[in-house]
């Protein structure tokens, strides 16, 4: 079974520097960079724990990067986040991440109309 399929919110990056493709889990997307873990970088354990850890935050709440969501929990991975410039890379396959612009949305005014 493949790795992608198991857990969905893995990601598959192709790093158009090296020219070297690999799994990670994207935090997050701004206008000119993507922050993500590594999950090559990780030993057995940690790669272990992250993935529970991502896999509750995937099935309750993909709107907020996964490094606000769970702060704590997710704060002892912080050796394995990198970045990487959004011209040095592409997203093969897999969730394609949160997007920063997406987060802020209009708020909608509502009009109270009265009867009298």
């Amino acid at each position: 079974m493949n790795l992608l399929e198991v857990y969905p919110f893995i990601s598959l990056i192709y790093d158009k520097r090296f020219e070297f493709q690999y799994p990670v889990v994207i935090d997050l997307i701004s206008k000119h960079y993507i922050s993500f873990y590594n999950l090559n970088k990780m030993n057995t354990n940690d790669r272990h724990d992250l993935l529970e850890i991502t896999k509750n935050w995937y099935k309750k709440n993909t709107k907020i990067p996964l490094s606000l969501y769970y702060k704590e929990q997710v704060g002892k991975y912080s050796q394995y986040l990198e970045y990487i410039e959004n011209k040095d890379y592409e997203v093969i396959k897999g969730f394609q991440g949160i997007n920063l612009k997406n987060l802020s949305e209009k708020r909608i005014k509502r009009k109270i109309i009265r009867l009298d």
